[in-house]
């Protein structure tokens, strides 16, 4: 086995995956080309990597989001090359829904592939990643403020998490040597983000930045290449905008809401991450008041397990209290409902 770095990029088939792959092939890594379905795709990385460069690359089948598929792909890696330094966390799953849109099914594959699978698969990682090694996520700049977008609801609520786990395991991991960053790519010119986009939505996402075009999956790269270097040794817990200066005005329209002169309550048993009392609490709240104006979901499970420690069930019970929470149905107005969660 050769002393060279090894990379593990994840849905390194195509788009920027690919193109992260070839990068750090370049930069001298082992690369290990991750993916779900395309074999073919995935063979040609492989194939490019060892007519381009000097490096090795082999090409492993599996889902991250399966616990069983991450094993084997660490193990296939391990076997292949002996250790393991850079893993970045390209695998992800979107759909264009408003919140009104959200399913329970899109839901639970939003978040098991964009947050599950990466966060249990770091779990399986972490005895193997080498002293200075990097984990790299990528989420999007979609996530500020600024440029947030509507019909992302889902896709920037689960990277919005990437970007929160990426703090914390910068702060875990750092005792080991390893960094753990996020990459946020503005628009990028791949097949998926062009699919189901006419031309001029195209084009006005290229318009969003100073350069007047949509950014290359080489830009992406790039970067990458950068944080998993040892001149990114002291960059750590950090989220990296790579965007070309990508601004987005978002302008809110608002109405003031009348404050009734008699203040009235009512108090509503029920657990949000049930539908049906998520329901019975909307119904109760119209049947008395006749409208919802305002709905402060205040309710939490707070967990201080570190990412070892973390189970299959502790991870469910807290999005199922924290984030798997249904929408106060619209187009209604209420002056006050109290709900609360018997514990």
């Amino acid at each position: 086995m050769s002393n060279a770095r090894v990379a593990i990029v994840t849905g390194s088939s195509r788009g920027i995956g690919r193109a992260v792959a070839l990068q750090l092939a370049k930069d001298g890594h082992s690369v290990v080309i991750n993916y779900q379905s395309n074999a073919s795709k995935a063979q040609e990385v492989v194939d490019e990597i060892h007519s381009t460069t000097q490096s090795c690359a082999i090409s492993v089948q599996g889902d991250v989001g399966v616990l069983a598929d991450g094993a084997r792909l660490i193990k296939e890696t391990l076997d292949a090359f002996g250790r393991i330094d850079v893993v970045v966390f390209n695998a992800a799953w979107i759909v264009y829904q408003s919140i009104t849109e959200v399913t329970e099914e899109s839901y639970e594959e939003a978040f098991r592939t964009n947050v599950k699978a990466p966060m249990f698969f770091t779990q399986q990682l972490i005895p193997h990643l080498t002293t200075g090694g990097r984990l790299i996520f990528l989420s999007t700049s979609l996530t500020s403020v600024s440029t947030v977008m509507p019909n992302y609801f889902l896709y920037t609520a689960t990277k919005g998490a990437i970007e929160q786990m990426t703090r914390t395991l910068a702060k875990d991991l750092g005792r080991k040597g390893v960094t753990v960053n996020c990459v946020n790519p503005g628009p990028t010119d791949t097949d998926g983000f062009r699919h189901g986009k006419t031309e001029q939505q195209i084009q006005f996402f290229a318009g969003l930045t100073p350069f007047g075009r949509l950014g290359q999956p080489e830009d992406i790269a790039g970067a990458i290449s950068f944080v998993a270097s040892e001149q990114a040794k002291w960059v750590n817990g950090q989220i990296l905008c790579v965007n070309g200066g990508m601004a987005v005005e978002i302008h809110f329209f608002s109405h003031l809401a009348s404050i009734p002169p008699q203040h009235r309550a009512i108090a509503v048993q029920g657990d949000l991450a049930i539908l049906a009392d998520g329901a019975t609490l909307v119904k109760e709240a119209l049947a008395v008041f006749g409208r919802i104006d305002v709905a402060a979901i205040n309710a939490a499970l707070v967990s201080f397990d570190s990412l070892s420690n973390v189970t299959l069930e502790s991870f469910e019970q807290v999005f199922e209290m924290n984030v798997k929470w249904r929408e106060i149905a619209p187009g209604s107005t209420a002056r006050s409902c109290v709900c609360y969660r018997r514990l």
